[in-house]
């Protein structure tokens, strides 16, 4: 046998034949192509299915909020934008008078919360450090807005926030409830993103109805007159009722109306302002939740309605008292600082109501954390409710989990 023989030698025709993945696939081959082409079909479903599922859940957030913020906030505009000549040709007083009502309110309500919560045994720490914290601010907002004068000011839109708009989202919200299939509420670092989130996304929100604003003005400033006062020395001087709401005068009713153009270019689009925000707020917390746990791309979020067994007196007192007091909390603290911290109008303005409501989102969130042996039955699990034979005795108390958007499982 010659040195090197054809044991040792590698022969010319495998040489030159194409070596096989393990697989039994060439490579450049028909079928690495159709295993190539079959995983990125796989990819093209995944997104597509993704993006589909992403659709599902943008419309489910808003369609509720079609119904429980848009007309809601339309209304409040509209309310406002009649309240402020009103307020303003009322005697010295009553609008101080009604502001304070409108501010003082969500204080008493999250103090009712806190007896309630106590006597319920629902109480936490952070719902206690959370209701406290809203007491305190708002009470510290409302003593600078007395000092500084500003409180009669910024009453057309505590009232119309406070008596219209909170209670009237905050009954739709609980009816027509949102529930995703998240498995736990957002944890406190996904809480604070949201709230810069949501501060940035106020800011914008608020910078948008200034625009707004300044359009229906400029749109409809040909057909509105402004009433023109005079000073204690004879000067003078626009009322800032006519500012505030383009008004035109009407001798039968005293007061500035305002154009009923205007108001309704106004309030359609800051509703609409608002609608945005709202949507991206809900979508964002319910989307940060579903990354903390790895369910983002399997995020399920439904709308429907609230089953009528929830529907108790109890689960009103607790609107009332929670969610309610929260809400309106973050209204009133927005509205008194706005008129109260000196600031001129636009950006500036905008990042001290996005500031406000983002620094007591966390709050508002977090009010609504209850003990874990006051979870609702479908939070709990079968074999715990076995075991303690609890039933859903506490299930009216805790059911506005929704409208915290850190709602568990579906």
């Amino acid at each position: 046998m010659q040195e090197g023989g054809s044991a040792d030698r590698v022969e010319p025709e495998a040489s030159n034949a194409p070596s096989r993945t393990s697989h039994g696939v060439e490579p450049g081959g028909e079928g690495e192509r159709v295993s190539r082409a079959s995983a990125n079909e796989g990819v093209g479903h995944a997104a597509l299915s993704m993006l589909k599922n992403g659709m599902r859940n943008v419309g489910a957030v808003a369609a509720r909020n079609l119904v429980s913020v848009l007309p809601q906030t339309a209304a409040r505009e509209a309310v406002r934008a009649y309240l402020t000549p009103a307020l303003a040709a009322a005697p010295a007083g009553v609008a101080t008078a009604a502001g304070a009502v409108a501010a003082a309110a969500p204080i008493v309500q999250n103090f009712v919360g806190l007896v309630r919560d106590i006597q319920n045994g629902t109480s936490s720490r952070t719902r206690v450090i959370s209701r406290t914290a809203m007491m305190v601010t708002t009470g510290g907002f409302l003593a600078a807005s007395a000092a500084t004068g500003t409180l009669a000011a910024a009453a057309p839109a505590l009232v119309a926030a406070n008596a219209i708009y909170t209670p009237l989202r905050d009954l739709v919200q609980y009816n027509v409830q949102l529930k995703d299939n998240n498995q736990q509420p957002a944890n406190m670092k996904r809480v604070l993103g949201s709230a810069a989130a949501y501060g940035v996304n106020q800011g914008l929100v608020n910078e948008a109805m200034d625009r707004v604003a300044g359009a229906a003005r400029g749109r409809f400033e040909a057909e509105t007159s402004v009433q023109s006062g005079v000073t204690t020395d004879g000067t003078p001087q626009v009322s800032t009722a006519a500012l505030e709401t383009h008004t035109n005068p009407s001798a039968s009713l005293g007061v500035d109306v305002p154009s009923s153009g205007y108001v309704l270019a106004r309030s359609a689009g800051f509703a609409a302002a608002n609608f945005a925000g709202e949507t991206l707020d809900e979508l964002t917390l319910r989307g940060a939740t579903a990354l903390q746990q790895g369910n983002l791309s399997n995020l399920q979020i439904s709308v429907g309605w609230r089953p009528q067994d929830e529907r108790t007196w109890s689960a009103v007192a607790d609107q009332a008292f929670t969610t309610n007091a929260a809400r309106s909390t973050l209204f009133a603290n927005a509205y008194m600082g706005a008129y109260a911290i000196p600031s001129p109008p636009g950006a500036a303005s905008d990042a001290v109501v996005g500031s406000i409501l983002g620094g007591l989102y966390t709050a508002f969130i977090k009010v609504h954390d209850t003990p874990q042996r006051a979870l609702p039955d479908e939070e709990r699990g079968i074999d715990e409710l076995a075991s303690t034979g609890r039933g859903r005795e506490n299930a009216a108390v805790l059911t506005i989990e929704d409208e915290t958007r850190s709602t568990s499982g579906v």
